[in-house]
């Protein structure tokens, strides 16, 4: 992880930590979701109450989420800023983090069933990692469509998205040098140099994530839009220009530059 820079009070005492340490760190990456960091806060309780350190990755938010973490403080481990992007942020976690497992959550999503730490035992095995079956909140037709499509070309294909959780051995996560830093399909480039070492084992519980993308935006052009840009993507073109496509009130280039801090460090020196 050369592209990350930590900065030493990250690294030290303002980086808060749990006395016993972990088997599963949980790392969750967020960019401007105030309004939905309390309720998602308080569902990935069911975690820790067994046993896992809950790592937040805030990109800066200007949104009020530094506010809304910081009076919630009893609810995570730790809380790190660094430059916006899924795959800087989930790096900055696992750097961190302190469990001999990790899993990677996105914010929406939300476990249907208790997850199954007694199966995490399966990913000792050399080159092991695994994801959980998807749900999407909507489950009436073309919603319940659209996640069986997704769960079957997982396991025929061994493509994995974020949305499934990708779950593995810290060694194993750091033996392949991590997410890629590329502002989008950081999923896919993982799953892809993990499927090289096993097949993924699909974990007994259901991980339901939100449909406000195909809501927002529709069914079919959701779908037809994210095809497309893996298709681009498979083909060569480069995942800073499909961001742009993605992403486009983000700049990246500006991003960048920005230091990893824990929270307490940022709003410290933010307000003396």
């Amino acid at each position: 992880m050369e592209n990350l820079r930590v900065q030493d009070e990250a690294q030290h005492s303002n980086v808060k930590t749990i006395e016993v340490e972990p088997r599963l760190s949980v790392v969750i990456p967020v960019y401007q979701e105030a309004e939905n960091l309390l309720a998602s806060l308080q569902h990935f309780q069911c975690l820790r109450r067994q046993g896992a350190e809950l790592i937040v990755v805030d990109g800066y938010s200007r949104d009020g989420s530094h506010s809304c973490l910081q009076a919630n403080k009893a609810l995570w481990d730790q809380c790190l800023l660094s430059s916006p992007g899924r795959a800087r942020q989930m790096n900055t976690g696992a750097q961190f983090a302190r469990g001999k497992y990790l899993l990677f959550l996105h914010l929406d999503s939300r476990f249907n069933t208790e997850f199954p730490i007694e199966e995490l035992n399966q990913l000792d095995s050399d080159g092991r990692w695994a994801y959980c079956e998807l749900g999407l909140c909507r489950q009436e037709f073309p919603y319940s469509l659209i996640a069986r499509s997704i769960n079957w070309r997982s396991k025929v294909s061994g493509s994995v998205t974020g949305d499934q959780g990708i779950c593995l051995s810290k060694s194993l996560f750091d033996t392949l040098g991590a997410y890629p830093d590329i502002p989008l399909m950081e999923d896919i480039a993982l799953s892809d140099a993990l499927r090289k070492q096993q097949p993924a084992l699909r974990l007994n519980c259901q991980l339901e994530t939100s449909s406000r993308r195909w809501q927002k935006q529709g069914v079919v052009r959701t779908i037809l839009m994210m095809w497309w840009l893996r298709i681009q993507y498979r083909f060569g073109v480069s995942a800073s220009e499909l961001a742009k496509k993605y992403y486009p009130n983000i700049n990246y280039s500006k991003a960048r530059e920005k230091p990893v801090l824990s929270l307490e460090t940022y709003l410290k020196d933010n307000t003396e």
